[in-house]
């Protein structure tokens, strides 16, 4: 919680992409996700609606801001975001294209490197069996859905036995990912409780499939101008949800290119996506 973009915008980056954009004429908005900052309880992980709202009240309160103190905004709307930021931004574009399209008009947006195809990618990643760098994600998954959606009265129960009781209460604000990711093995499958294991292994419905699926991001048709930046070797968020979400896109008629690039692993790559984002960004932008 102290990490969030109020509290300590160098811990999430967010400080760069204030400098960045802020010091060349954008107004520059970074929101604190629900759970975060002064936001009590857990944080809703990947879950499209509440982060697509936290983008789009942070929107409308600085826009009622500026007018009050009478600083001028030219009406461009440009969404960028890395990792959960860039599902946000892939959930808050589709949900002002879909509900607030009068009010929000998009210039430009700029989803990188997020889990768009969480009940595909993302699962099949949690189940395989191999290490991951940050074996903290799927479980934060199973705790913060079972909040929304109650699939147990207890998230313990979603967790293997040897890790439940503990694992449920690391996700409660006061710890930090690399204090979590200590706490666990390194193969997400060793978390799961066994039962809940061999039902989604064996692919038979489990409501927590239905909620990674209500929570894809990518079964739209985006409007507005749209880049995916997404590097080829991420070991974190597989290339693969770009992918998945280009040929969906694709299909569906809507020219959203996919910008493939070759800087490294998932944290390697953040810094040259917001670049290449940004260079998209100042070719479209009414500058000062």
């Amino acid at each position: 919680r102290d990490n969030a973009p109020s509290v300590d915008p160098s811990a999430t980056g967010a400080d760069l992409a204030l400098y960045l954009m802020g010091s060349q004429g954008y107004l520059t908005l970074v929101p604190d996700y629900l759970g975060f900052g002064d936001s009590a309880g857990l944080h809703p992980f990947v879950h499209a609606k509440t982060l697509a709202w936290a983008v789009i009240d942070l929107i409308r309160a600085s826009r009622s801001l500026a007018l009050a103190a009478g600083y001028p905004l030219n009406g461009q709307l440009f969404l960028v975001g890395y990792s959960e930021g860039g599902y946000a931004t892939m959930a808050a574009q589709r949900e002002i294209e879909t509900h607030h399209r009068e009010e929000l008009a998009i210039t430009a947006s700029a989803p990188m490197a997020g889990p768009y195809d969480l009940s595909g990618t993302m699962l099949e990643l949690a189940l395989s069996g191999t290490e991951v760098p940050n074996p903290m994600y799927f479980p934060y998954v199973l705790v913060s859905y079972n909040q929304i959606y109650g699939f147990e009265d207890d998230p313990v129960d979603l967790l293997a036995p040897e890790y439940g009781d503990r694992v449920a209460l690391l996700f409660d604000g006061e710890y930090d990912r690399g204090t979590i990711n200590q706490a666990l093995p390194p193969v997400p499958l060793e978390v799961i409780e066994p039962g809940l294991a061999a039902v989604l292994l064996s692919g038979d419905y489990h409501p927590l499939v239905g909620a990674l699926q209500n929570n894809d991001v990518y079964r739209w048709t985006p409007e507005s101008p749209t880049r995916l930046y997404h590097c080829l070797d991420d070991d974190q968020v597989p290339y693969a949800n770009a992918t998945v979400a280009q040929d969906w896109f694709s299909a569906a008629g809507a020219e959203v290119e996919l910008v493939t690039l070759f800087f490294g692993d998932h944290s390697a790559c953040a810094v040259p996506a917001l670049l290449g984002a940004k260079r998209w960004f100042d070719s479209l932008a009414i500058l000062p």
